[in-house]
């Protein structure tokens, strides 16, 4: 490591050397022990850069800084592209902030005996942190930072001023799990499942699930290369770095290679068997699109750490599935560290990955609701853990970083109804816009982007309501609710409680933008919100379209309800046929379900579609017609009674997205062309 502009100042020469020392002697405690650590330099920037350990066990570390002072060092916004490696030492520079998912990425790079240095100023109000600012600096707390630095102070730590903290601290022995061979018991049975779950045909998928570090992907590069001689093995990820230590399992062979997901989909071709590491940082229906697409397929994931979101993956992927077609198998000894390691139970404590037991007994009774207090988090960890834990069981992509915001984002508000303590339901709320008609109108051009204002923005910039920023509402962020207790009026309580909050604070209107998902779109529209946008992109985590919905009772909102809603009346043919194509036919269907007016069909349009479905009028001259008749009938509930999936799907996916026979999902059980054609005329004629 070099040092670009920092020199190893006379005055902090002595202080250097002891520390030097006290690493040294910490290195050869944590080898004999097989423990990791997590230990603090604090000081000026200079004195922490200059007492970096380097040694001829740890080598030269790894440092992740936004800084420019240090060569080779990885930016944050980089910090994905380590996935994969490891090493004996890693430093994150805390003078660049807090970035709460970067911080725990990179604890799970750091290998048995090595350490995690954090090197801080000694007030971390100092230092100027982008990762903790939402809406804006006067909207944002320090809860967070007080509460990372308190916990800090459990751990080693070495000052600038010589007043080392923790050096007494008991270095426990770590206890290594036994590998024979290259594979823990664990993995060699493991494997022994998965190979008689690859003969057997009633089940086509495979789901791993594992905290870090526990070999997941060694396990699949040993299976892999098992079975390359009876199958061509397809490896596919979020990115490449994520399946290095499984590619590093078959280096070499010709049968296993890596496709990315985006591509394997364009090719719609189908494969032997599919490897799918960290599946939970896929959308959802990217992964039903790959598992339709091979015969045996296994989905890896990550349930804890940085990859977090696996939690509320496998609730979602669970449910979606049925349970006779797929097996689900778990690694649970640590393969990278010791099964007693400090630095692991450490980031599961202070970022709240294990779960808090659940409080029993309490099943009947009243549902209370209550606003909390954010100063509650600070003083009352057990209610901070539950609240979190709830978010994350229930959504699928909750990260570390959204702990941050629920503590110190105060510009949002946190309801959550319980009975007695027990809380049940979760619900988070952005307050946002009031903008001047300047700014308003700078969103409206797209020059400006004010942070944390994402409804506001959209229907202003997106869905083209010049005036919108100006109104002052809430965005429900996250609504969560226990298993137990869904679909028995609980989100509902929730939703009602955020509306009195609207009128209590004199709000202009309560709204949402999620994905489209046809297991949660219904309830928006049962709480009276409307819809009001489609966006032109599909959102990261989800891949699906993302929509917005209002729910108002100002007059003036409500003519903006009515205006957008005329407009996706008349312009959603069009956008089928463009930004929407890509949609999966499910989705439309679902998205039909929250429109509310009708398209006129006259007398020309009826005749053209009766000479189409019991004639031989052309498909494309047709097409206008059929798709505002078509419309109309998914809107009727009726409808759906009346045909099988494969025909509701391959009516939408033509005559709504013109898709080529290609692209249909069912491309497979039609000849083409002509039998296309006739199975679209078939259906018209079922739901004249």
């Amino acid at each position: 490591m070099k040092l670009q502009n920092s020199i190893k100042m006379p005055e902090y020469l002595h202080e250097i050397e002891r520390v030097s020392v006290l690493l040294a002697s910490l290195e050869s405690e944590l080898k004999t022990n097989r423990q990791r650590m997590l230990v603090q330099i604090v000081g000026d920037r200079s004195f922490c850069l200059a007492s970096l350990p380097e040694s001829e066990h740890w080598g030269a570390p790894i440092v992740l800084s936004n800084q420019q002072d240090i060569d080779n060092a990885i930016p944050f916004s980089k910090a994905e592209t380590l996935l994969g490696t490891e090493c004996t030492i890693l430093v994150y520079d805390l003078f660049s902030g807090i970035n709460v998912d970067v911080l725990c990425l990179s604890a799970g790079l750091v290998k048995s005996a090595g350490i995690l240095v954090l090197i801080s100023p000694d007030d971390m109000s100092e230092i100027d942190d982008p990762y903790g600012v939402w809406q804006s600096q006067q909207n944002s707390s320090s809860r967070f930072t007080d509460y990372f630095t308190e916990q800090c102070r459990q751990m080693i730590t070495f000052r600038q001023n010589g007043c080392h903290e923790g050096l007494h601290t008991l270095i426990t022995p770590s206890a290594m799990t036994d590998i024979v061979d290259g594979q823990t018991t664990e993995q060699q049975a493991l494997l022994a499942q998965m190979k008689t779950w690859f003969v057997d045909k009633a089940k086509p998928v495979f789901l791993l699930t594992a905290d870090r570090g526990r070999g997941k992907s060694t396990a699949l590069g040993l299976f892999a290369r098992a079975i390359q001689n009876d199958s061509i093995v397809t490896v596919t990820a979020y990115s490449r770095n994520q399946v290095a230590i499984l590619l590093k399992q078959v280096l070499g062979e010709s049968r296993i290679k890596f496709v990315s997901p985006d591509e394997l989909i364009r090719r719609n071709e189908q494969m032997n068997c599919l490897l799918i590491d960290e599946a939970a940082m896929l959308p959802l229906n990217m992964l039903q699109q790959l598992i339709t697409l091979s015969k045996k397929t296994v989905l890896a994931t990550t349930t804890g750490g940085y990859e977090g979101t696996g939690q509320g993956f496998l609730v979602k992927f669970l449910t979606s599935m049925d349970e006779k077609s797929y097996q689900h198998s778990k690694l649970n000894l640590p393969v990278r560290w010791g099964q007693q390691d400090k630095l692991e139970a450490w980031m599961n404590r202070v970022l709240l990955f294990t779960h808090p037991k659940d409080k029993e007994g309490i099943s009947t009774g009243k549902i209370d609701l209550s606003i909390l207090d954010k100063d509650q988090f600070f003083s009352d960890h057990e209610l901070l853990h539950s609240v979190y834990a709830l978010l994350v069981s229930a959504h699928y992509r909750t990260r570390p970083s959204d702990l941050r915001q629920i503590m110190d984002d105060n510009s949002q508000f946190v309801i959550i109804a319980h009975q007695q303590k027990k809380i049940i339901g979760v619900l988070l709320l952005n307050q946002e816009g009031g903008f001047e008609e300047q700014l308003g109108d700078d969103i409206f051009l797209g020059v400006r982007r004010p942070k944390g204002h994402l409804l506001a923005q959209m229907i202003t910039a997106q869905a083209g309501v010049k005036q919108f920023s100006s109104y002052r509402g809430l965005r429900v962020q996250r609504i969560a609710v226990i298993d137990d207790y869904r679909r028995q009026g609980v989100g509902r309580l929730l939703i009602d409680e955020a509306n009195e909050l609207v009128r209590r604070k004199k709000l202009d209107y309560l709204g949402s933008s999620f994905a489209l998902d046809h297991a949660v779109t219904p309830f928006w529209s049962k709480m009276g919100f409307r819809l009001v946008h489609i966006a032109s992109g599909k959102g990261k985590s989800s891949g699906r379209q993302t929509i917005a919905v209002l729910h108002s009772d100002n007059r003036n909102v409500l003519r903006v309800i009515d205006s957008l809603q005329n407009k996706l009346t008349n312009y959603l043919p069009i956008w089928l046929l463009s930004y929407c194509n890509t949609m999966a036919w499910q989705d439309v269907y679902t998205l039909t379900k929250l429109m509310k007016n009708n398209y006129e069909l006259n007398c020309q349009d009826l005749d053209e579609i009766h000479a189409f479905a019991v004639g031989f009028r052309g498909f494309e001259l047709t097409q206008a017609s059929l798709q505002k008749f078509v419309l109309n009938k998914l809107m009727d509930n009726q409808t759906e009674s009346l045909l099988e999936p494969d025909q509701m799907g391959l009516l939408i996916e033509k005559v709504l997205l013109n898709r080529p026979l290609s692209q249909i999902s069912i491309a497979r059980q039609i000849s083409g062309r002509k039998q296309e054609l006739k199975n679209i005329r078939q259906i018209i004629k079922i739901i004249k």
